[in-house]
């Protein structure tokens, strides 16, 4: 299946932009944050199957296990703030750096 540079872009875009408002929950304590990293994370778990590429990609399984990690923290929303921070700019550069490659 094609999907076109723009098309990716946007995607990618979208969920680097999911990631940083779950940052945002957490700071914030919102008590749904939960729910909503979780919502997302079952989203990006789902997008190999629209890009075979990801199978394959390491990164990808990194990002994945990340998420993991921050919904977790927002299902406690106890944990220390630096700790979440890092892993969310972290998923972000994975993401950017998958981008790049697929294109």
């Amino acid at each position: 299946m094609f999907i076109s540079s723009k098309t990716l872009d946007n995607l990618f875009d979208y969920y680097k932009d999911q990631f940083y408002k779950m940052l945002n929950l957490f700071e914030c304590q919102d008590k749904n944050a939960f729910k909503y990293g979780n919502r997302i994370r079952s989203e990006i778990e789902q997008l190999p199957f629209q890009i075979p590429e990801l199978y394959d990609d390491y990164r990808f399984n990194i990002v994945i296990m990340k998420m993991d990690v921050i919904v977790e923290e927002l299902f406690f929303l106890d944990g220390e703030h630096q700790f979440i921070r890092n892993h969310v700019f972290e998923s972000m550069n994975l993401l950017d750096d998958i981008k790049e490659g697929l294109k």
